[in-house]
């Protein structure tokens, strides 16, 4: 969901850096982001009508939306952060102003365009002069909630609710940076306190924005590990999976309820639910990929950086294809598939997986990046 952007050699913060060489851009992290986003599909289009199938349950603890959001939340903390944390860049009120400038035109355009199409397509009946009158008016679908990211108001793009989220942590990152130089212990330290106060006081993903800053800040440590022969790095692959393994052992019976004890342990006792959880096996995830010089080559082919720099544009698309499937799918399965539900569950996943890559394409080339220049170019004009 978002945009990883270049490391350049050169830097303006610590002096020691000026001797680094040419860092490459981070590929393999926009491939994770576009697998991510792809997952996000799969999820939704099982959600939307199989959910109920136990074949279905078990497929969504692998594509499961809500994890891959996690791993979303997670890699924002760690590509905003990462230059600023190596450069040592200062973060000043100027920095403040021209990075929460940026976030904005990086996010804003493109979600508010396809609220704009959502609403229009979901009201359509009411005649396009008369929906906007009455939006302007009286505002009785919740229009402007939803397009400023008002909480609670997601009800044309139910993923919006995480650009809520995504806006309003981004915008606590360089925060964040601040406590994690004091020290990464303190900044454990904060992010275990907040799930201490718990959900009602502290958004728990700052915590999933915190992991991404620790990864960040020991990146070096992680792609190029100081003692390569320690057990757990020669057996991460294994613990790695071992934890994978077991969330979706927990996952399994998060599907099918907990059992009470086990859900008072996690809920009310630890404050960890499956979104905390995830975050956590998110960033393991994140970690194994950048210590794996095979992965992170896997990863820089052109086919994964094509899905990361158009995911931003599928994950705000791929909910009107399956919408629009929705409140058509008995005519549309009759027409299609005959009548089989299990051929048209087929026909639906692959055309909702071309047409989103479709439109995050064109989303990504005349919306994103063309907003994402000019709040670049606002933002310069700001620093002098």
């Amino acid at each position: 969901m978002l945009d990883l952007p270049s490391i350049p050699g050169q830097t303006l913060g610590n002096p020691s850096t000026l001797m680094r060489p040419p860092t490459e851009r981070l590929s393999y992290l926009d491939a994770v982001r576009g697998l991510a986003a792809i997952f996000v599909v799969i999820s939704h289009v099982i959600a939307s009508h199989w959910h109920w199938m136990d074949e279905a349950k078990l497929a969504l603890m692998v594509f499961n939306g809500n994890d891959a959001v996690c791993l979303f939340f997670v890699l924002s903390g760690l590509v905003l952060s990462h230059k600023v944390l190596r450069d040592g860049t200062p973060i000043t009120a100027n920095y403040y102003q021209r990075f929460a400038l940026e976030r904005m035109f990086r996010l804003y355009p493109a979600f508010l365009l396809m609220i704009f199409i959502y609403y229009v397509y979901l009201h359509h009946a009411a005649g396009f002069g008369n929906l906007w009158r009455e939006t302007l008016l009286h505002n009785p679908h919740f229009f402007w909630e939803e397009a400023m990211l008002v909480r609670g108001h997601h009800d044309h793009f139910f993923p919006g609710w995480t650009l809520g989220v995504e806006v309003a942590m981004s915008l606590l990152v360089p925060f964040l940076i601040l406590i994690a130089r004091q020290g990464s212990r303190l900044l454990v330290f904060f992010l275990a306190a907040s799930l201490f106060a718990g959900w009602f006081y502290v958004s728990q993903f700052i915590v999933h924005f915190g992991l991404g800053i620790l990864l960040a800040k020991h990146f070096d440590q992680i792609q190029r590990p100081a003692q390569p022969e320690k057990w757990w790095f020669r057996h991460r692959l294994p613990l790695l999976l071992a934890v994978v393994l077991g969330y979706m052992v927990v996952h399994y019976y998060l599907t099918y309820d907990l059992p009470k004890a086990l859900n008072d342990l996690l809920y009310s006792i630890l404050q960890l639910n499956d979104y905390t959880l995830a975050g956590f096996i998110a960033a393991a995830i994140i970690a194994y990929v950048i210590s794996s010089p095979g992965l992170r080559n896997f990863f820089s082919m052109p086919f994964f950086n094509f899905l990361g720099k158009i995911s931003y544009g599928v994950y705000l698309s791929h909910w009107l294809f399956t919408t629009y499937t929705m409140a058509n799918f008995e005519a549309l399965k009759s027409q299609f598939a005959g009548g089989d539900e299990l051929v048209f569950f087929f026909q639906f996943l692959a055309a909702t997986l071309l047409l989103s890559i479709l439109s995050g394409l064109a989303l990504y080339h005349f919306v994103e990046m063309p907003f994402i220049k000019l709040g670049k170019k606002l933002a310069a004009k700001m620093a002098n």
